[in-house]
Formats: structure tokens, C-alpha cells, sequence
């Protein structure tokens, strides 16, 4: 008598472990904003919402850094541009909880079409947004 196959039962396995181990991750592996900071980075907060299933998000942060090193912040999260008063037009600005409130335009930019990211920084605290549309 042959054996029934169990080639399905093992993909499924596979798959399964492997969802689940994507949402683990997610979830105790910090973002690119969080892990781009600087060392000696403090009151960090971070967040993250995802709208739809279009792959909409926005993903705000706010830590305090000294000013001296937000260009690099802002290098290595992707955000190449620096915003000298004219570049507004290409982006909508930014978004966020009420405890993200920047009230200066970003220094850093990075826009293409439906995303876009923003660093700036305001007494003591650089703001990091990213957003997809």
C-alpha cells in the first residue's frame, strides 16, 4: 500500500512558521528610524499606522539628538535633500499624532511619487516622517 504524500502538510508548516516569524520580527526588531539614530539618543517615541491594503502608511519619530547630528540621521534614513525654502511644493508636509507637532518646515527630504520622507528638528528633538500613498 503507498503512503499518502504529506509534501502539502510540510509546505503549509513552512509557510505558516515563516508568517509567523515575520510578525515576530516586526515586532521586536526596531525600525530603519529607530535603529538610524544616533547612540545617546533619548526620549524616543515612535509611530507607525498602516491604512488599507494598498501598502498605505505613515511612520512618524521623535527623539532628542544634538542638532550637530540630524544631517546624518537624515542620510541614513534616506532623506537626501536638503530643504532650502523652494522644495515644498514636493511634498504635503508633515502628519502625525498629537505629539508629533513640528511647527519648522523639515532641513531633509526625500520625495517620489506617493512617498515621501521628512527630517527636521526643533528644540532639541529631530522629527523623522515617512509616508507612503
Amino acid at each position: 500500500m503507498k503512503k499518502p504524500s504529506r509534501g502539502c502538510l510540510w509546505t503549509l508548516g513552512v509557510l505558516c512558521a515563516l508568517v509567523v516569524g515575520i510578525f515576530i520580527a516586526d515586532k521586536v526588531i526596531p525600525s530603519k528610524a529607530v535603529r538610524c539614530l544616533p547612540e545617546g539618543a533619548t526620549e524616543v517615541q515612535e509611530y507607525y499606522k498602516e491604512v488599507g491594503i494598498t501598502a498605505d502608511f505613515v511612520r512618524v519619530l521623535k527623539a532628542r539628538i544634538p542638532k550637530e547630528q540630524v544631517a546624518e540621521y537624515a542620510r541614513k534614513v534616506g532623506a537626501i535633500h536638503p530643504e532650502r525654502g523652494g522644495a515644498g511644493r514636493d511634498y504635503v508636509g508633515w502628519t502625525g499624532p498629537a505629539w508629533f507637532s513640528p511647527t519648522e518646515p523639515p532641513l531633509y527630504y526625500h520625495s517620489e511619487q506617493g512617498s515621501v520622507i521628512l527630517v527636521g528638528w526643533e528644540k532639541g528633538y529631530v522629527y523623522f516622517c515617512a509616508a507612503a500613498w
